[in-house]
């Protein structure tokens, strides 16, 4: 399901189905040309065929109803179709929220929803309550307002789209009871349905519908098998569209995207598997072209924030070292189907490949760990700004080290490594402020490139191989506060270095993939009883380094690839349905609601930093600690300078000046666009005056050229 986002110049997309009919998962919007997570907070429930529609006056986004879907496999009967939800959430500032207006309509499913801009408010009609098909008109601005009057029959998986030029939504076809396709089209003023009856064209397009700005309602594919027709309703008549087309299909997603001044075309079936974009701008459609990735590297970095919700790839390189090999320093996002690069803020300058990058949930920042000059050095990342960390008896430099973080101690440890060509087996840990040497009686040998990852079922970290300049190393080492021991199982991994490790939550199990030499391209898990072989239906192939991690919100492991360049995904398929954690429902039918269940153990239940902890749904922490990273960490509903204890933050008080185009504070961030100016001045978060001549929010575009004051008004102006 997609929407515009006028607040952001882009098109979102929730819900919906993937290639078996299986739940699509987050919510994402369209910037520039690619799709980015809208991460944190509560996640929206997977619903398809709900309302979802875009208020500009109150900037939120509406969810309303829909089904949770089922994954059905090819050849398997059609699953039964759940009861519809009821629910209203609404999507600001601070992520999705269930909201708890009076007077809701009934739970419903294929229900048809627009945005009334001249009267400020969402308009839904119809759709299926699971045993009949309604015909009843809603308003919702805040509250929902039941209109009594006479219009359309009952149906659902009608299409409907505002016409900002004629001050009308208009609202084309649908499905009766008996399942025959309607094909009237009517429109709504605000109080009043009326049938246009003198439409001599009736389109076949019935998948998708949108306003696109001096062309008029756009209707594009199939509703339920394929169709790739183009029609445009220009107020009095439908005619189509002749010219090149995008391949057939039904059920995509399209929406106005303001920044291109065209349609945004995505997604569909059969299969749901079309993942292509495509542009649709009145004279022609045209694909997009994205070639957003990455790129060639090995030994990159994963971690997920499991604040944020939010995973990362960072650095790598080109080669294993030497002349000609690139260090990278770039940060990735991936979004679940593709990495879109960060816009980040001090990166640190790629002198050497880090060694680890990591989140941690003590301090709520990733940190990056790798060789300096003297000594190994440290960088954290707070939302999307870099610091230098300044620590006390670090380890001495080294390169091909292992390093993890131990979560139930709040402790980083380091092993090994390699310096001047000798091989090591010191173990180091830091506690948040020092460095310390652990001085143990027995420890692996010494050895490069070691495999080493945390066990938070066991409380252990764990060692697995490595390269001791004599030979590969197959042997397996537990570590915790009481020193190292081995790990002696039965069957275990073939010898190998530069493999992926990373503990799979759900399992409980610590995994490893490929590696040298080779490469290698089998998966392996260590549980209570040893080293077990993982059989998957399909795996990526052998590569060395890859980077691998696991993402926290999706419940799978991501592991990205060198030699081939690719991403995968690995996830143990359940029968039944996972706990959402926040809908006040009982998803998997275990007789357990939201937290209680323990499923949603450290899961999102509410918005910003709200988790499941024990049962019960509690914030990470009580003070808003970063002021500088766009997320609400102490669970108040304040975001950064919005919230009182950030009124000592440097990010909020130091820029000096909100008018002089210098950036005193040195945040990366100048004037209007400074978190310390809003509302200073003129400076507003968003464009709040679209007349005043000002950069109100400090983006660079003033009045109507900025994408916030995308309304009748300001289209006209600058046509």
């Amino acid at each position: 399901m997609a929407m515009e986002n006028i607040l952001r110049a882009a098109a979102l997309l929730s819900g919906g189905t993937g290639p078996i009919g299986e739940p699509g998962i987050g919510t994402q919007e369209f910037l520039s040309e690619q799709w980015a997570s809208i991460a944190g907070g509560i996640q929206l429930p997977p619903t398809k065929d709900q309302v979802f529609v875009y208020d500009a006056s109150r900037r939120i986004a509406l969810s309303f109803g829909g089904v949770l879907p089922v994954a059905s496999p090819p050849g398997s009967p059609p699953p039964p179709l759940p009861a519809p939800y009821g629910e209203t959430w609404e999507l600001g500032t601070s992520g999705w929220q269930m909201a708890s207006p009076g007077n809701a309509p009934v739970a419903r499913f294929g229900a048809a929803g627009g945005y009334d801009a001249v009267r400020e408010t969402i308009v839904m009609f119809g759709g299926n309550d699971g045993s009949a098909l309604l015909d009843d008109t809603w308003l919702y601005n805040g509250s929902w307002t039941q209109v009594v009057t006479t219009g359309p029959s009952a149906r659902s998986g009608q299409l409907m789209a505002y016409d900002y030029a004629r001050d009308r939504l208009v609202l084309f076809g649908g499905v009766d009871s008996l399942g025959d396709e309607l094909s009237d089209t009517w429109e709504w003023d605000g109080s009043t349905w009326t049938e246009i009856t003198g439409a001599t064209t009736i389109p076949s397009a019935r998948g998708a519908m949108a306003y696109l700005p001096g062309v008029g309602v756009v209707s594009f594919g199939g509703s339920d098998a394929p169709n790739n027709s183009t029609w445009i309703f220009d107020g009095t008549n439908w005619q189509e569209f002749i010219g090149a087309l995008p391949p057939a299909r039904f059920d995509p997603a399209m929406q106005y995207d303001p920044s291109r001044a065209a349609l945004v075309m995505f997604g569909g079936g059969p299969g749901n598997a079309l993942r292509s974009v495509w542009i649709f701008d009145g004279s022609a459609w045209s694909v997009l072209a994205q070639n957003f990735s990455a790129g060639v590297r090995e030994a990159a970095l994963l971690a997920h924030d499991s604040l944020r919700r939010r995973t990362h790839l960072y650095g790598g390189r080109t080669g294993l070292g030497g002349n000609g090999s690139e260090v990278y320093g770039d940060l990735w996002e991936w979004n679940g189907s593709q990495f879109l690069e960060v816009d980040d803020i001090g990166e640190p300058t790629p002198t050497a490949a880090a060694n680890a990058f990591f989140f941690d949930r003590e301090r709520g920042c990733y940190l990056m760990i790798r060789p300096g000059p003297v000594q190994m050095e440290m960088f954290q990342l707070c939302g999307r700004v870099w610091t230098g960390v300044e620590t006390v008896n670090a380890p001495p430099s080294r390169g091909q080290t292992s390093v993890t973080y131990d979560s139930t101690r709040g402790r980083v440890v380091l092993f090994g490594g390699s310096a001047q060509g000798a091989q090591m087996n010191d173990t180091w840990e830091y506690d948040g402020q020092d460095w310390t040497q652990i001085l143990v009686n027995v420890a692996p040998s010494p050895r490069s490139y070691p495999m080493m990852g945390y066990d938070v079922a066991r409380s252990r970290v764990v060692l697995f191989g490595g390269n001791t300049g004599m030979g590969v190393r197959n042997d397996t080492w537990g570590y915790d506060e009481t020193g190292w021991s081995e790990i002696v199982s039965t069957s275990r991994p073939g010898p190998r270095f530069g493999a992926g490790m990373v503990y799979n939550t759900p399992r409980g199990r610590i995994m490893i993939h490929g590696g040298e030499p080779g490469p290698i391209g089998d998966t392996w898990e260590l549980g209570d009883d040893g080293w077990s072989t993982v059989t998957e239906p399909q795996r990526p192939g052998p590569r060395p380094f890859p980077a691998i991690g696991f993402d926290e919100t999706r419940k799978r492991v991501i592991l990205v690839g060198n030699n081939p360049v690719d991403t995968w995904e690995f996830s143990y398929a359940s029968t039944t349905d996972a706990e959402l954690c926040a809908g006040n429902q009982d998803e998997d039918g275990d007789g357990l609601v939201d937290c209680e269940d323990p499923d949603c153990e450290e899961a999102n239940c509410g918005p910003g930093a709200l988790r499941c902890s024990q049962g019960s749904c509690t914030c990470a922490r009580s003070v808003e600690e970063l002021c500088g990273d766009e997320f609400d960490g102490d669970c108040d509903g304040l975001v950064d300078c919005a919230d009182p204890d950030c009124a000592t933050s440097a990010d909020c008080t130091a820029e000096q000046s909100c008018t002089n185009g210098l950036d005193e504070d040195a945040d990366g961030r100048t004037d209007c666009a400074d978190f310390g100016c809003h509302g200073v001045g003129f400076c507003e978060e968003y464009e709040t005056r679209c007349d005043d001549g000002l950069d109100n929010d400090g983006d660079g575009l003033v009045d109507c050229f900025d994408l916030d004051c995308f309304l009748v008004p300001c289209s006209e102006q600058l046509q």
